[in-house]
This record gives C-alpha cells, structure tokens and sequence, in this order.
C-alpha cells in the first residue's frame, strides 16, 4: 500500500479553497484512477475527499475501497442498502437504486463542486436531511457560489451531478476529457 504523505483531499480543503488549475489537477487524476476501477467492474461508491489520497509528488490515488462492489454480468449493482457519504451520494444510491459506474461520476462531481465552490453541494443538520435534499433538490449553481468559476466548469460539473444518471457522463475518462477541455474554451 502507498503511503500520501500529503494526506487527502478533506486534509487540502481544510486549508481553503484551491485554485482552479490543481482542483482539475486533482479530480483529473482521481477521475483516471477511478476509469481504471471501473473498466475492472468495480464500483467505489464513496467517492469523497477522505478517499482522494494525494503524495508529496503530486499524485493522487483513490483510497478506502471498503464499500466498493463488483459489478454483475448486467454492469449494474442493486443497492438494497444505502451506504456511503450523504454530501456525494448520488440520488439512486440514496434511494437505495440499481447503480453502475456513474454513481461514482456523480461523486466525483460533487467533490469538484466542493473544490471549486468552496462549500459542499448540500448542508443538513443530519444525514436524513441531506440525502432528502440530493433526493429532492439540485444544488445551488457553482458559479453563483462562486462567480469567478468558469461557466464551462460548471456545465461539467452539472452534468457529471444531474440528478438523472442518463443524463451524465458515461464513463470517468469522459468526465475526465470535459473537464480538461473546459479550461481551453
């Protein structure tokens, strides 16, 4: 097992919001990981902060696969119980739904949300209360957190965090290859 010796992600925002370039430097680099999990039949299904492991050199793993399934022969894993992180959850793991790779990219979504709003997509007082609210509403748009984001980023990442996963990226590499190319344009 390989050691981050600079901590994770949640040890990263601790100190504030980072500048755009590394939050794409990093969600890039955990989004390939994630790409790599996948094409194996594996779904993480806590993608969060916590689990984006970074090392002095600058890369970064994703950790704790505790939660994690394989995928069946149909690409698909039913839930019958809700596990995971409520901040990053995406709506069908919350209610307890048939998953496949784009909860992950919902997750992963949410955390770019959270690097580049500074603030997590929902709040609660409680867990009910936040899985009721990614259920139930969209999170407020990133740009008007955060009017300097660029309305490109923030087309990715809504629609890596549509409450409908038909409607996501396909794959992590997908994510991955819109998020790069909305820093061009």
């Amino acid at each position: 097992m390989r050691f981050a010796d600079r901590g994770s992600l949640a040890d990263e925002l601790a100190r504030g919001r980072p500048p755009l370039a590394r939050a794409v430097e990093v969600i890039d680099q955990a989004a390939r990981g994630l790409n790599y999990a996948h094409q194996r039949g594996m779904i993480h299904r806590d993608i969060k902060p916590q689990n984006i492991l970074i090392e002095a050199s600058g890369d970064v793993y994703i950790g704790d696969f505790s939660l994690a399934v394989l995928l069946t022969s149909s690409q698909s894993f039913d839930a019958q119980t809700t596990t995971g992180t409520a901040y990053y959850m995406p709506p069908e793991q919350a209610a307890g739904q048939t998953l496949d790779c784009r909860a992950d990219i919902y997750a992963i979504g949410a955390t770019l949300y959270e690097m580049c709003a500074g603030r997590r997509p929902y709040d609660g007082n409680n867990w009910a209360d936040i899985v009721v609210k990614v259920l139930q509403e969209d999170p407020p748009l990133p740009c008007d957190v955060n009017p300097e984001l660029p309305p490109a980023v923030q087309d990715v990442i809504l629609k890596a965090m549509s409450r409908n996963a038909a409607e996501r990226y396909g794959s992590a590499l997908e994510f991955s290859s819109a998020l790069r190319e909305s820093l061009r344009g």
